[in-house]
This record gives C-alpha cells, sequence and structure tokens, in this order.
C-alpha cells in the first residue's frame, strides 16, 4: 500500500468513526496557538480509547500524563456518568488548559486533576492505598518514558483482573527496531514492551496506530 493510500485511509477512518467534538476540536487548537508540544493522542487513536474502556466495562481509570486533557476526555466519552478519571500531568501550563477543557466539556465533575510527576504521584498512591488492588478498570501511561517500566510494575498492584493497561508510543517513533538508538528512553520502552510480551500477568498486543498502541489486559497477579 502506498503512503499517499494509507494517509486517505486515515482520513477516511477518522472522518467516519472519529469526528470530533467541538470542544474537542477547539483544544486541539489551543494546545497548538498555545505553543504546547503536539503529542497528544490522535482522534482515531482517542476513538479506540473510548471503545476498548467501553467495552470493558470501565468506570475507575487513571491517566499518566494529561498534556491539555484531549485524551482524557476521550477517555469518558463513552462511559456512563458514575465513571471517575484521575489525570497526572506535572506541567502547570498544561494543567491549566486541561482543567479550562474538562469545564467548557461539562466533565469536571468526574474528571480529578492531580499535579506533579507521575513517578511521584504513583508512589503517594501507592502508599496511601498500602498497594490494595483494584483501584482502577483502566490506566493508560502517555508521561515519561524512561519510567515505563515502573509504570507497568505499578499497575499491577493498581488494577483489577480483567483491567486494561494501555501505553502510547510504543513504537516510539521507530528508534524500538533501531539498533542504533540507545538512549534511556527508547531503551525503557524496549523494555516495557518485552516485559508486557512475555509477563504471564498480561495478555497482551501493540496496535500499529499513529506512534504505536500498547493494549494489555492484567489477567491478576
Amino acid at each position: 500500500m502506498s503512503p499517499e493510500a494509507k494517509t486517505s485511509l486515515l482520513a477516511y477512518s477518522e472522518e467516519l468513526f472519529a469526528p470530533e467534538s467541538d470542544v474537542l476540536r477547539w483544544l486541539r487548537e489551543e494546545i497548538v496557538a498555545r505553543g504546547f508540544p503536539p503529542i497528544h493522542v490522535s482522534p482515531l487513536e482517542g476513538r479506540i480509547l473510548s471503545v476498548l474502556a467501553r467495552l470493558c466495562g470501565v468506570r475507575r481509570l487513571l491517566e499518566l500524563g494529561t498534556l491539555g486533557g484531549y485524551s482524557a476526555l476521550w477517555l469518558v466519552a463513552l462511559l456512563p456518568r458514575e465513571a471517575r478519571l484521575v489525570t497526572i500531568e506535572a506541567e502547570p501550563r498544561h494543567a491549566a488548559l486541561a482543567r479550562e477543557a474538562f469545564e467548557r466539556a461539562g466533565e469536571s465533575d468526574r474528571i480529578e486533576l492531580v499535579e506533579g510527576t507521575a513517578r511521584a504521584v504513583i508512589e503517594a498512591m501507592l502508599r496511601q492505598e498500602g498497594g490494595r488492588r483494584g483501584s482502577f478498570d483502566l490506566i493508560f501511561v502517555d508521561a515519561d518514558k524512561e519510567n515505563y517500566p515502573y509504570y507497568m510494575e505499578a499497575a499491577c498492584r493498581l488494577l483489577r483482573p480483567g483491567g486494561l493497561l494501555l501505553g502510547d508510543n510504543a513504537y516510539w517513533g521507530g528508534k524500538v527496531v533501531d539498533a542504533r538508538a540507545a538512549d534511556a528512553a527508547t531503551e525503557a520502552i524496549r523494555l516495557f514492551n518485552r516485559r508486557l510480551a512475555d509477563d504471564p500477568r498480561f495478555e497482551a498486543v501493540v496496535l500499529p496506530v499513529r506512534d504505536g498502541l500498547a493494549v494489555a489486559r492484567f489477567t491478576g497477579p
């Protein structure tokens, strides 16, 4: 298939299956206008997140890496009103835009934004929970790449059996298959992917959408 055909099919899929709400469209434009890095999920990937959460009957969600709140809004889009999402963001400017987006979308009552680095917040959460399992039905990892293996292990303590672990950027711009790439982020994502593939606690796959979306069902401790 030619690159042109792939581009056309992506546009076709997004138009048919992933139309953006007015708030999502506004938010994507604001991310660009405010000079934030364009690292949010694509509309099609957002729709995949929505459908996965809906299919698995998710009610309690955790997101590591909010940016402007684009993926958070997709995550809750198909869920009932009683669903609750906790999302973590380290950059105050990003968090401010996310709160504005949640307010515009009427989702502030079911999305809790926690400011801080994802690892520090997770470590505090594990201490507060006393390691209690089953706190979340779905965890979406899209924060600092160097800590992806740590987030996978933390997910084993926070997910209920049957819960979903999702990881964005599983291909890391193709670096995971580039033998010349040996930076910390690339090595961490390679380790994350390898552990997901080999760990009997997970049933996993990487979907070849955008920069690779890891999808793993946690089978239990």
